[in-house]
């Protein structure tokens, strides 16, 4: 998968950030701290190559519609008959994107794999910045800083979910950012707070579908705890940057059902997207006998 955008590095102490810049007064303008829609900026996407309306016949977002049909077959999100009926009684699956390493695409990808479902069909989806240590899906979409979100949510700070969500105009997507976390926040994301977080956002019955971008599993223990939420895991790979200990660690590091586990790799050349793999197939030819 062809990616060039090198992703910004910010040198934080832990847990405590620095605001990043405000994309969204180039959408529309000044926004109120608690502005409920944002509309995002296509142009502005398309040109740091997220998958939008203008772009979908592109390479790198047909590559993203492949990787998409590959999560419906595994998740069961369409009934075998192919109707255009899209969900079965199993709802709302949690799909966790992770890397071994930072810079590796996990964000790039979780964030075009939300556009493609919201964009191409028309899915409500929810899409959770739980990277609490570096958080990055604000400054991708250009939404204004909030200081509430995840971790608010995770330790009762807030009562009203609707104040840590920023839902966008054009699209049935919805962004919960990570908040301000000043711990670590293990046990939190592997614990009961999630767990019951969770239930809480199904119960609310208004997304299709949920997609975590988690934090690289080598850098933190928090990927690996947030791991069994998910329905499905998405172990994202570096072309030419993720060795092949270090692939086999992350996956050790998932512990999970290789048939949960599927590998997507960033940044191929065009002859390797031909014949890279992608799946449990792959997951399971890359692990030692």
């Amino acid at each position: 998968m062809l990616f060039s955008r090198e992703k910004v590095r910010r040198k934080t102490s832990s847990y405590v950030h620095t605001p990043w810049s405000d994309l969204g007064e180039r959408v529309r303008g000044e926004f109120s701290e608690y502005d409920d829609r944002v509309a995002l900026d296509f142009d502005l996407l398309a040109k740091m190559g997220f998958i939008t309306p203008s772009t979908l016949d592109l390479d790198f977002a047909r590559d993203f519609s492949m990787v998409k049909r590959r999560l419906f077959g595994r998740l069961s999100l369409f009934k075998s008959d192919r109707s255009d009926d899209l969900l079965t009684e199993k709802d709302c699956p949690i799909v966790l994107i992770t890397s071994g390493n930072p810079g590796e695409g996990k964000t790039f990808s979780a964030v075009n794999v939300s556009l493609s479902l919201a964009i191409e069909e028309q899915l409500s989806v929810l899409l959770i910045d739980g990277d609490l240590a570096n958080p990055s899906v604000a400054s991708v979409l250009g939404f204004p800083y909030r200081k509430q979100g995840l971790f608010e949510c995770l330790t009762d700070q807030v009562t009203d979910l609707d104040e840590t969500l920023i839902k966008f105009e054009q699209l049935p997507l919805t962004v919960m950012p990570a908040g301000e976390a000043t711990k670590s926040p293990s046990s939190l994301l592997g614990g009961k707070a999630m767990t019951a977080f969770l239930n809480r956002i199904k119960a609310l019955n208004c997304y299709d579908l949920i997609v975590v971008d988690g934090p690289p599993l080598l850098a933190t223990t928090e990927a690996a705890v947030l791991a069994p939420h998910a329905d499905e895991v998405v172990l994202v790979i570096g072309a030419g940057e993720a060795t092949g200990t270090q692939l086999n660690a992350s996956l050790d590091m998932l512990d999970l059902n290789a048939e949960k586990v599927s590998l997507l790799l960033n940044r191929a050349v065009i002859s390797e997207r031909h014949t890279a793999h992608y799946g449990y197939d792959y997951a399971r030819q890359s692990r030692p006998a």
